[in-house]
């Protein structure tokens, strides 16, 4: 039950976050902003419901909380994760190369720093995640 109460507890989160972008597109008149808080309103309602019904069934629920807590599936998040990580790192730096390549030295200085600060923080994690466990 801890593990379902905590998924909760993020999918309310994203679901304010989404409707903090909706308010935000609403207010710029930006359809983007609109229809990306909307989807995560949609997608973390969808979730939290999911979850409802997890909990009223005992059997159901358990087998979810068991893959939850198997190793295998962990690991495979992780190495997902981490996996995206690279991929979007690296996706950045070639984002900045066409920009400057174009011209656009500032954009692509803030994708850079954007990109900087994502190694960063991947490297500090790691070291607080390494002394951790």
């Amino acid at each position: 039950m801890k593990i379902i109460k905590k998924n909760l507890i993020y999918c309310g989160i994203i679901c304010v976050l989404g409707i903090g972008i909706s308010v935000a597109g609403v207010y710029m008149e930006d359809d983007l902003l609109k229809s990306i808080g909307i989807a995560f309103i949609i997608v973390s309602l969808l979730k939290i419901a999911q979850l409802f019904i997890l909990t009223r069934n005992d059997e159901r629920r358990r087998k979810y909380e068991l893959s939850m807590t198997e190793e295998r599936i962990k690991y495979i998040a992780s190495k997902s994760s981490s996996f995206v990580f690279y991929i979007t790192v690296f996706c950045e730096v070639m984002a900045a190369l066409i920009l400057l390549i174009f011209g656009h030295a500032f954009a692509a200085g803030i994708v850079c720093y954007v990109a900087g600060a994502q190694v960063v923080l991947y490297l500090v994690l790691y070291i607080i995640f390494s002394r951790k466990y």
